[in-house]
């Protein structure tokens, strides 16, 4: 009865034209932003302005249809600055004589046409074997406790997909259920346990179902220049393998200094990429979108930090304008949709220019309301930092081995404080609230 043939896939702000197709029926149709009237139609067209602010910032958007007496038909719904998927994964159960969920089977689709180059299945954030069928047996468990089963996808080009399903704990149905991940820090590399966060999660004065928390793999989007020229300078590298253009080749001299040391590295679960700060135009359905290419996925035990900055460089022309904040803003969405324990890592450089069309304090702000923390190092002494590097905010000198460490030090500590809570339904991120407790558990910023 209505759809939107305007579909946001990538970072929008400002006033855009929003087309709709609606059907036979429909005499009048009513657009809300985040709740909000944001714009009537009385007829075809059907399209209208709305205005998403001067800002990066999630939104929900809505167009309810209605007929010639005023009553609603039907409604379409999407979200604007958060994650589309590309391809969906969909979980299956199959139950024993008892009723219990037994088993699992994964289908899943694209848009790009391919099959995933993996896939896997967690319980409670502890891996399962996926076998013939792309079924999974699932464990026994409680069903008075909350449990929360989730299937992953990864294809080329960094691009993941996940479904959750909510079992036991007194849920409505075993079935898949919309689900928000919120990140909380702990003052201690622990997970809080359910008990202790149940009842203290709000959405206005709403309280909000806390469906489990567990910690799982971090996701960490680095940016840094496209060349390893000014690292490999600083960071006094000499010789050495050097990676393959995509940045697919393995660190090289793992033995000496900086390279596997745990000083910079993450766990080794856990999954580090570079954002290359070039834009490239693609089209779909009549809308121009931008996409930042990234590198493939190091793991922990790969993702020398050291590694990263001084042997991977990006595989295409280096003479391409450099936009790093437009790449960090993209960096934070991506981080966010592994919905995960993450982080961004913006490195900078020398007087390499920033091209962006948005400004380093807008974007702060969007990761702040996505709950993604931003960390800024440099490789230059404060004073040669470029003068717009200040709207950064606080910055982090890694222009020297020892200062690397440290930087990665701090980084591993916050990224373990961390843990995921999954509410249940579809929130906002900036919507949801935390009440204090004495334990001193936070949302991430």
């Amino acid at each position: 009865m209505i759809a939107f043939a305007t579909l946001f896939l990538g970072l929008i702000v400002g006033a855009r034209p929003v087309t709709v197709v609606v059907g036979d029926k429909v005499a009048a149709v009513s657009f809300e932003l985040d709740g909000r009237p944001a714009g009537k139609l009385a007829g075809p067209p059907w399209t209208a302005q709305v205005d998403f602010g001067a800002e990066f910032t999630p939104h929900e958007l809505v167009a309810r249809a209605f007929d010639d007496k005023g009553e609603e038909l039907a409604l379409a719904r999407q979200w604007i600055n958060l994650p589309r998927p590309p391809a969906e994964v969909e979980v299956v159960l199959e139950r024993d004589a008892q009723g219990r969920a037994a088993t699992a089977r994964l289908t899943w689709q694209s848009v790009l046409g391919a099959k995933p180059e993996s896939a896997s299945v967690t319980f409670d954030g502890k891996p399962l074997p996926l076998g013939e069928g792309e079924r999974v047996a699932l464990p026994a468990y409680d069903p008075a406790t909350t449990h929360v089963l989730t299937a992953s996808l990864e294809y080329g080009n960094g691009i993941r997909t996940r479904s959750d399903v909510v079992l036991g704990g007194g849920s409505a149905s075993e079935a898949k259920t919309e689900l928000t991940a919120v990140p909380v820090l702990a003052r201690k590399a622990k997970a809080p346990k359910l008990e202790e966060v149940r009842g203290r999660f709000r959405k206005g004065k709403e309280p909000l179902r806390v469906a489990a928390v567990e910690r799982g793999p971090a996701e960490v989007m680095i940016v840094r220049d496209l060349d390893s020229v000014e690292a490999q300078r600083v960071l006094r590298l000499v010789g050495g393998a050097r990676s393959s253009p995509g940045g697919f080749g393995m660190p090289g001299g793992r033995t000496g200094a900086g390279f596997g040391s745990p000083r910079m590295t993450l766990e080794s679960e856990d999954h580090l990429r570079i954002l290359w700060p070039v834009a490239r135009q693609v089209l779909d359905r009549g809308t121009s979108n931008e996409l930042f290419d990234g590198s493939r996925a190091f793991s922990g035990w790969m993702g020398d930090f050291r590694f990263l900055l001084t042997r991977v460089d990006y595989p295409g022309p280096t003479d391409r304008p450099r936009r790093f904040a437009d790449a960090v803003a993209l960096g934070g969405l991506r981080a966010f949709a592994s919905y995960s324990r993450r982080a961004v890592v913006l490195v900078i450089g020398g007087p390499v220019r920033d091209e962006s069309r948005y400004e380093p304090e807008s974007v702060r702000r969007y990761l702040e309301r996505l709950h993604v923390p931003l960390y800024v190092w440099s490789l230059v002494e404060p004073g040669r930092r470029p003068p717009g590097s200040r709207a950064w905010g606080e910055i982090e000198d890694v222009s020297s081995v020892s200062a690397l460490e440290r930087a990665v030090d701090k980084l591993q500590k916050q990224i373990e404080r961390q843990s995921i809570v999954w509410l249940e339904g579809r929130h906002l991120p900036q919507d949801v609230t935390l009440e204090p407790g004495e334990d001193g558990l936070t949302l991430v910023q």
